[in-house]
């Protein structure tokens, strides 16, 4: 699980919900599970910050196509947006002063104390970002599914938690865990703030994450490499 924003309410306003209801649409109609998905984590408070780039909220003919709009957007939702030089998109959090982590660019050395402190900025557990920084290999999900040690419908929690977690057996099994509270959480928060995509888009990312690994999809759309895996958001 990540470790929550310490400033955040959860409760949205008629307002709000309207215009983050949009926005989630607007995803669920481009098939852009992730971005939604995470930023609807830091609106909540479950997670303290998130990345989002251009790609992922300018859609063709949507009302978020400038950085003005967004930020417009995100002003509306009572959040801080933070940009690097050289860099694209917008780190998003509820409070600027957790932007404070952050490197001035995105040309800062990737060091383990780099990856250390981006982490942090996006709420990953401590034992989480000593496993990316230490281990060097890994046993990937496939993996573990042509070992017979899970089936694709429980690795395919593990999409939803968002960051890379311990490969061990036992490590997979928190995972599935925690995705499992993750999926009830979407669905929780979608009721709440009556945003049904939410929870849509919840479910289809699972759905999703079955078929790849059962071999009837090749891979997740845009499926990312092992180093932007942490600084994904």
């Amino acid at each position: 699980m990540f470790v929550p924003s310490t400033v955040r309410d959860e409760s949205l306003s008629a307002d709000q919900r309207d215009t983050l209801g949009r926005w989630m649409r607007r995803h669920h109609d481009h098939e852009s599970f992730e971005p939604a998905l995470l930023f609807a984590l830091v609106v909540s408070g479950d997670k303290p910050a998130t990345h989002i780039t251009p790609r992922s909220w300018a859609f063709p003919g949507s009302q978020f196509e400038t950085d003005d709009r967004f930020l417009d957007f995100v002003d509306v939702l009572d959040l801080e947006a933070h940009t690097l030089r050289e860099g694209q998109g917008w780190y998003v959090a509820p409070t600027h002063a957790r932007f404070d982590l952050l490197p001035s660019s995105v040309r800062a050395p990737t060091t383990a104390a780099w990856h250390r402190r981006l982490g942090t900025v996006f709420g990953y557990p401590s034992t989480a970002i000593n496993h990316f920084i230490e281990t060097e290999s890994r046993v990937d999900s496939r993996a573990r599914i042509e070992n017979d040690d899970f089936t694709p419908e429980e690795i395919a929690y593990t999409k939803l938690v968002f960051y890379r977690h311990d490969d061990s057996i036992a490590g997979y099994k928190r995972a599935i865990e925690n995705g499992k509270t993750m999926r009830d959480r979407f669905a929780e928060l979608a009721e709440h703030w009556e945003i049904p995509t939410l929870d849509q888009l919840a479910k289809e990312y699972y759905q999703l994450a079955v078929a790849v690994y059962a071999g009837e999809k090749d891979t997740f759309p845009g499926e990312l490499t092992d180093f932007t895996m942490i600084a994904r958001g």
